[in-house]
C-alpha cells in the first residue's frame, strides 16, 4: 500500500478505533488491532463502468488486505493529462522497433507497441489505469481481476514488472505509526445493529451525526449553473407570468443575501456554448448588491437553441479552478455547483455515463495532486425544471452527489420555488462530514450476500474477480448535514466462517478540521445471532427501514421504466405488487417486535408512509388524460416524479417541497436545534416551516435557560 500518504494523513487527524456491540469487548481486543495500519483502506472517487446500472459510479483503490487484493495501494492520483505528460517526457532511452523512444510514446500507443489488443486498452482505461505508474503499482490479484484471458495476463504482468522496475523504492520505505484505539467520535458516529434473518445475518450500519445539532456554517463556494436554452425563456404557469429563467435568477439574488461573509458565488450560463456570467466572488457587504445587479443582467438576451451541458459543466470547473491556488482552498471550502436546467441535452456530451466520467476526470484534475480520498472536492446537485425525463441530469445527481435528484414542474404555480431550491445550498452549509467513505469487508470465511446489501451510494471495489465469493463493498457519501442519518445494509453468509469475527465496518471521512479521522467497529457471530435479542426494538425497526428502502428502489425503478416507455398500466402494476410486499414486510417484522409498542408503532408509520407515497404515484400514472394531453410528456413526467420520490426515500435524503408524503418520516431535514449564522438561519426557517417542521426548531434552549438562571439569580440577590 502507499504508506507514505498513509503516514502524511495519520501523523495529522486521529483515528478512532472501537468494537461494535456493548458487553463484547473481549480480553486482547487491542492487540487484535495492533497491524491495523497494514489493512488501512481508504476510498478513492475513480470512475468505471457498473455491473447494475449504465452509469458510471465510483470505487475505492486497490487496498485490499490479507491476500484478497494488493497489498499495496495505487500511488496519489494526478491528472491524466500531466500523467501522460510525464510518460511522454521521461529521459528513459529505450527505443520502440522504428527508432522512436517508447516513453515519447503516449501510454495508448506504448501498449499497442507491446502488442496488447485494443480490447484489452479499453478494459485498462475502464480501470483507471492510464500510466505507467498505476500499471507499475498493479498485484498478481489485481491482474486476476481484471477478467482477462491467459495470454492478456502475460502481456500485462511482463509489462508490470517493467513498470515497477522503474518505480522509486522509497515510496514504500516509510512505515507509518500504528492506529491507535480510542474512545468518543468527532463529528460523526457508527453504530451497527444485527440480526438473524433466515438462517443468515444481517447487519445494518448507521452512519449519524445526531449528536452534532447545532450548525457553525463552514465557508462554501456556490455556482449556479443555467441553461440558457430557448426553453428557459417560455413562461410558465397557470397565469404565465415568469419564465423559468427569471424564477432562477430570483433564487440566484436570494442565494446571494442569504450567504454569509467570506462565502464565495458565481453564475455559468451554458447553451451552445458556455458563458462566465459571474466569476467566483467572495460575499461581502460590500459586494452583495453589486452581484445582485450584475444577476440582473441575465435574461432572453441569453438564450440560444442549444443545450450543451457537458460544456458549462467544464466551463463551472474552470471557474472553480481560477479562484484556487492550491489544495487548501479546495479543502477550506464545500465547493459545490447546482444545475438547473429542463434537461433536454442536445449539443456536447450526451450520454449520461460518458458524462459522468468526463466530469468526475476534469475534478481530479484540476485536484491539485489531492490523494484519492479528497480528489472529489466538488459535488454536484442537479434540478430539473419542467416534465423532461431527464436521464443524463439523475446520472449527474445519483453520481456526482450524495443529494436527492431535485425536480420542480414549473407549470404549477409556487409561489415558493425560491424557497425549495435554497435546499441543495442548504445541505452545503450544514454539512459537518465530506468525503465519507464506508469500507465493510467479511473476513475469516464469511460472504457477503450482494442482494441483501444496499445499493445506492455504492462504489466499485477493486482487487476482486467479479466470479467467486464477494468479501468486500464500499460506499461513498460527498457530505452529510448535521443532525442527520444515513444507513447501509449488509447481508453476510456465515455458513463457511471459522472465526467468530465475521465482519469489519470502516467508515473514513474529514471533518471541520480537514483531518481525516477513521472508525472501525468490528461484529462476531454472537452480535448477529443474540444482538437482535439485546437491542430489541431499535435493531428490528432499522432492519425494517432498511429492508422497505431497499424494496422501494427496487420497485419504483421498474415504475420508472415502464412509465416511460408509455406503459402507465405496467407503471401501476409494478407499485401494486410493491404495495403487497410492502404489506408483507411490514408484518413479519411486526410479528418480530412482538410485545414491544414503540417499535410496532414506528414500524407502522414507516410502512403507511411509503404506502402513500406509492398511493400518490399510481394517481399520478393512471390520472385520466384528456385528449389534447400529449402522452409523451405526461410519460415522462410520471418518471421524473417517481425517480425523484425514490431517490429522496433510498437516500435518506430531502427532497424539495411536495416531493415526498411525509417526508419527515422518510426522508427528513436535518435535525438542527441551533443556528449561529444568521443570514443561514433566515433562509433555515423558511425552508423548514414550509416543510411544516414546528417553528421551534431553531429555539435556542440553553440560551434560554441560562438566562432563565441569570433572571432567577438576579431576582435572589
Amino acid at each position: 500500500m502507499d504508506k507514505a500518504n498513509l503516514h502524511n494523513r495519520n501523523t495529522q487527524g486521529r483515528v478512532q478505533l472501537s468494537i461494535t456491540c456493548e458487553n463484547k469487548i473481549m480480553a486482547g481486543a487491542t492487540n487484535r488491532y495492533k497491524d491495523a495500519a497494514d489493512e488501512y483502506v481508504s476510498l478513492s472517487q475513480v470512475s468505471v463502468k457498473q455491473d447494475e446500472d449504465d452509469c458510471v459510479p465510483m470505487r475505492p483503490p486497490r487496498s485490499l488486505p490479507n491476500g484478497r487484493g494488493s497489498t499495496g495501494s495505487l500511488p496519489p492520483r494526478v491528472s491524466s493529462e500531466s500523467q501522460r505528460s510525464s510518460s511522454k517526457h521521461s529521459s528513459s532511452s529505450s527505443n520502440s522497433s522504428n527508432g522512436e523512444a517508447v516513453e515519447d510514446l503516449t501510454f495508448e500507443e506504448f501498449l499497442k507497441r507491446q502488442g496488447v489488443t485494443k480490447a484489452t486498452i479499453q478494459l485498462l482505461e475502464e480501470e483507471e489505469i492510464a500510466d505507467k505508474v498505476t500499471l507499475g503499482a498493479l498485484s498478481e490479484d489485481d491482474i486476476n481481476g481484471l477478467g482477462l484471458k491467459v495470454g492478456q495476463k502475460a502481456i500485462l504482468r511482463s509489462l508490470t514488472t517493467k513498470a515497477k522496475s522503474r518505480l522509486p523504492d522509497a515510496r514504500n520505505s516509510v512505515i507509518p505509526p500504528p492506529i491507535r484505539e480510542v474512545n468518543g467520535t468527532g463529528e460523526v458516529d457508527l453504530q451497527c445493529y444485527c440480526l438473524e434473518k433466515d438462517g443468515k445475518g444481517k447487519v445494518v450500519a448507521e452512519i449519524t451525526t445526531k449528536h452534532t445539532n447545532e450548525v457553525n456554517p463552514i465557508k462554501t463556494r456556490i455556482l449556479i449553473l443555467v441553461d440558457t436554452s430557448g426553453s428557459m425563456g417560455i413562461k410558465t404557469g397557470r397565469r404565465r407570468r415568469y419564465s423559468k429563467l427569471y424564477r432562477i435568477k430570483g433564487f440566484a439574488k436570494n442565494m446571494v443575501t442569504s450567504l454569509d461573509d467570506g462565502d464565495f458565488a458565481g453564475l455559468v450560463t451554458f447553451g451552445e456554448n458556455a458563458d462566465v456570467l459571474l466569476p467566483m466572488t467572495e460575499i461581502t457587504h460590500e459586494s452583495r448588491d453589486r452581484l445582485k445587479s450584475k444577476l440582473d443582467t441575465l435574461d432572453k438576451s441569453f438564450l440560444s437553441t442549444k443545450t450543451n451541458l457537458s460544456a458549462g459543466l467544464s466551463k463551472a470547473l474552470e471557474v472553480f479552478r481560477d479562484a484556487s491556488s492550491g489544495k487548501r482552498d479546495l479543502l477550506h471550502y464545500r465547493n459545490a455547483i447546482i444545475v438547473f436546467s429542463d434537461g433536454e441535452v442536445n449539443a456536447g456530451t450526451q450520454e449520461p455515463s460518458k458524462l459522468v466520467h468526463e466530469v468526475r476526470e476534469k475534478i481530479r484534475q484540476l485536484s491539485f495532486g489531492l490523494d484519492e480520498s479528497l480528489n472529489q472536492w466538488a459535488s454536484i446537485s442537479t434540478v430539473v425544471l419542467g416534465k423532461s425525463a431527464s436521464e443524463i441530469m439523475f446520472c449527474l445527481s445519483k453520481f456526482c452527489s450524495s443529494d436527492a435528484f431535485y425536480t420542480i414542474d414549473m407549470d404549477v404555480d409556487n409561489s415558493n420555488t425560491e424557497t425549495d431550491l435554497f435546499l441543495p445550498v442548504l445541505m452545503r452549509k450544514a454539512a459537518v462530514a465530506w468525503n465519507v467513505s464506508v469500507y465493510i469487508e467479511s473476513v475469516n470465511g464469511a460472504v457477503l450476500i450482494n442482494e441483501d446489501c444496499s445499493q445506492d451510494n455504492k462504489v466499485r471495489t477493486h482487487g476482486q474477480s467479479s466470479r467467486g465469493p464477494k468479501t468486500a463493498k464500499a460506499y461513498f457519501y460527498y457530505d452529510i448535514p448535521a443532525a442527520s442519518t444515513r444507513h447501509i445494509g449488509i447481508g453476510v453468509d456465515l455458513e463457511e466462517a471459522f472465526e467468530e469475527e465475521v465482519l469489519k465496518v470502516k467508515v473514513e471521512y474529514s471533518g471541520f478540521s480537514g483531518e481525516r479521522k477513521t472508525i472501525i467497529r468490528t461484529i462476531t457471530k454472537s452480535d448477529i445471532l443474540t444482538e437482535g435479542r439485546v437491542q430489541g426494538g431499535k435493531a428490528i425497526t432499522e432492519h425494517y427501514k432498511n429492508d422497505a428502502r431497499m424494496l422501494s428502489e427496487e420497485v419504483l425503478g421498474k415504475a420508472a421504466k415502464a412509465a416511460l416507455d408509455g406503459n402507465s398500466g405496467g407503471s401501476a402494476d409494478a407499485m401494486r405488487e410493491g404495495q403487497s410486499e410492502l404489506q408483507k414486510l411490514m408484518n413479519r417484522y411486526g410479528d418480530m417486535a412482538d410485545k414491544q409498542e414503540t417499535a410496532q408503532t414506528e414500524i407502522f408509520d414507516y410502512a403507511k408512509s411509503l404506502m402513500s407515497n406509492f398511493e400518490c404515484l399510481l394517481q399520478k400514472v393512471n390520472t385520466p388524460k384528456d385528449e389534447d394531453t400529449d402522452e409523451q410528456i405526461e410519460a415522462e413526467s410520471s418518471w421524473l416524479k417517481i425517480k425523484a420520490v425514490s431517490s429522496a426515500i433510498s437516500r435518506e435524503a430531502p427532497g424539495l417541497a411536495e416531493t415526498v408524503t411525509d417526508s419527515n418520516i422518510l426522508c427528513p431535514l436535518p435535525d438542527v436545534r441551533k443556528v449561529s449564522s444568521t443570514p443561514m438561519r433566515t433562509e433555515m426557517e423558511k425552508v423548514y416551516k414550509e416543510k411544516g417542521v414546528r417553528e421551534s426548531l431553531f429555539f435556542d434552549f440553553d440560551g434560554a435557560i441560562d438566562e432563565l438562571k441569570k433572571s432567577i439569580k438576579k431576582d435572589e440577590d
